[in-house]
């Protein structure tokens, strides 16, 4: 079952660039471990330790995959380096995302599957603009929570993004998403505190 779910991710993400992840568990169940992504630009919380590979996009673009397969499902943060490609907008991402899920889901079903965005919001990533989506996926009496982040930092295209069982703990999404911080930004944050602790102290 889990071989088909992580077919059924990769190609959902070659088709609309977005990251496709079944969760099912509890949060006690989680080990949580901090990880440098396949760039090497981004840090975040993987449940497990996770795998990198390239994957060649149909628009000629490559996408940098970090992605971890936990005992209940799969995790994934996608980097896409757009080498002066005209960025999008982030709303037109966000529904190229959930229309290419909710697609990619019904080919490999027999059943029609219906998308129920739940939530939208802008936000901010280290100075630069967010878009957070929460959607809500059912086909033939099961539902699943899709839910995402996307933004640009640096041209690059970066999205995290998790699907798990409608009756899961939330909370995993959260904890996975909120992990997540650039390289540079930690760097120069253990940088400022290790300058600040060479200081000599000074005498009044």
């Amino acid at each position: 079952m889990q071989t088909y779910k992580n077919r059924f991710w990769r190609a959902t993400l070659t088709l609309s660039v977005l990251l496709l992840a079944p969760v099912a568990c509890g949060r006690d169940a989680v080990d949580w471990q901090e990880v440098t992504s396949a760039t090497g630009n981004y840090i975040v919380e993987f449940p497990g330790k996770p795998t990198t590979e390239t994957i060649d996009l149909p628009n000629g673009l490559s996408l940098q995959l970090t992605g971890s397969d936990a005992d209940s499902g799969y995790y994934a943060l996608a980097e896409t380096a757009l080498h002066g490609t005209p960025e999008t907008s982030l709303d037109t991402i966000v529904d190229s995302c959930i229309e290419g899920t909710r697609t990619k889901m019904e080919s490999t079903s027999s059943n029609p599957v219906t998308a129920t965005e739940i939530s939208r919001t802008s936000g901010e990533f280290e100075g630069v603009e967010t878009r957070e989506f929460r959607v809500k996926l059912s086909s033939d009496g099961n539902d699943w929570a899709l839910r995402g982040l996307v933004f640009y930092q640096n041209d690059v295209l970066v999205n995290p993004a998790t699907i798990f069982d409608s009756d899961a703990d939330p909370t995993l999404a959260e904890h996975f998403l909120s992990s997540l911080k650039s390289k540079q930004d930690t760097d120069l944050r253990a940088l400022h505190r290790d300058n600040y602790r060479s200081e000599p102290a000074s005498i009044s």
